[in-house]
């Protein structure tokens, strides 16, 4: 809890929202409550996403609605979760599919992919080794453009996804002069049904293996992540840290992955469900990459937006990202 003059909320809420939550120290829930007034109040909550996927969040949202609706209407909440699976029957029943011989061979076969992955090339090459800062911008995405989208997402039989998938590939490759990148993507661990109804994170990082013909068009390249993608959702519960620890070239210090795709589709985890009577509420996402990261691209098509962070000596600019964005 802070004293926060009115003149200072904004200041406040973002130095709030901006400061990285340690993943090492905690704690990963967080509230700060500021006091304007004795009658006006700022509340800050974060979550680390290590904790609650994008689903998870809107589960919480619409019990927290829920919640304070019957607090000031005096009437019992309507929650209906008898008994509900917990996150530790989760990690019980990963434990259970590792013993499997399927999860081997699930295992295997994403060995078999990145084995023999090269060591991954900065996007800024300083010459110094210690991590770069981290530069975010934000992209609008007009209609014409989303348009332009679509068009080459139909014409490939593909989906946003892929495509946004492809087009910022082949900017990696683009800047770090190579043609064989492994993209993070996070995908969701199918096989745990009770994920639907409780909270936390059921997600696994993907390592997808991106390769490219020097003179492929895009169209080519959307077909291989396609390929690339349709292959890797049967063995989405593989968690990464067994992949690493069975791939012999990242036993070093030098990371499998160093740049993370996602895409927000839908409605969930934007914060929409988030409903209290008379309460002011805002929502968002920040990025803030591990050290092992060199880059972090989110696409949003609903609210038209592409959110990039990059590790860079300087900002990055929207013009450096419509010159490559011509190119491409």
């Amino acid at each position: 809890t802070a004293p926060v003059p009115g003149s200072d909320v904004d200041d406040f809420v973002q130095a709030c929202f901006t400061t990285p939550i340690p993943l090492a120290v905690g704690p990963l829930f967080q509230c700060t409550l500021g006091t304007i007034t004795d009658r006006d109040h700022v509340l800050i909550v974060r979550v680390h996403h290590t904790i609650a996927d994008g689903h998870s969040l809107d589960l919480l949202f619409g019990e927290w609605s829920d919640f304070y609706r019957s607090e000031r209407r005096g009437t019992p909440p309507a929650t209906d979760h008898d008994e509900p699976a917990s996150y530790l029957d989760y990690a019980r029943s990963q434990h259970v599919q590792m013993r499997l011989p399927r999860f081997r061979e699930q295992l295997q076969s994403w060995v078999a992919d990145l084995d023999g992955a090269p060591a991954p090339a900065r996007l800024v090459s300083t010459g110094a080794e210690e991590a770069l800062p981290v530069h975010t911008v934000s992209r609008p995405i007009d209609d014409e453009l989303l348009e332009a989208l679509d068009s080459v997402t139909s014409r490939t039989n593909a989906t946003r996804f892929i495509t946004g998938l492809a087009l910022w590939a082949a900017f990696v490759m683009q800047e770090s002069s190579t043609d064989d990148i492994v993209v993070g993507v996070p995908m969701a661990d199918a096989s745990w049904t009770p994920s639907r109804t409780t909270i936390g994170c059921y997600v696994n990082t993907a390592p997808l293996r991106i390769t490219r013909e020097t003179s492929s068009s895009l169209e080519e390249l959307i077909s291989r992540v396609r390929a690339t993608v349709l292959a890797s959702l049967d063995r989405s519960g593989v968690p990464l840290e067994r992949i690493l620890r069975a791939l012999p070239q990242t036993s070093g210090s030098t990371p499998l992955i160093q740049h993370m795709f996602q895409i927000q589709t839908s409605d969930e985890a934007l914060g929409r469900t988030l409903e209290l009577d008379e309460v002011e509420v805002e929502t968002g996402w920040t990025m803030h990459p591990a050290r092992e990261l060199e880059s972090y691209c989110r696409l949003h098509p609903l609210d038209h937006e592409i959110r990039i962070a990059l590790r860079s000596p300087s900002p990055v600019s929207y013009t450096h990202l419509r010159a490559h964005e011509t190119k491409t």
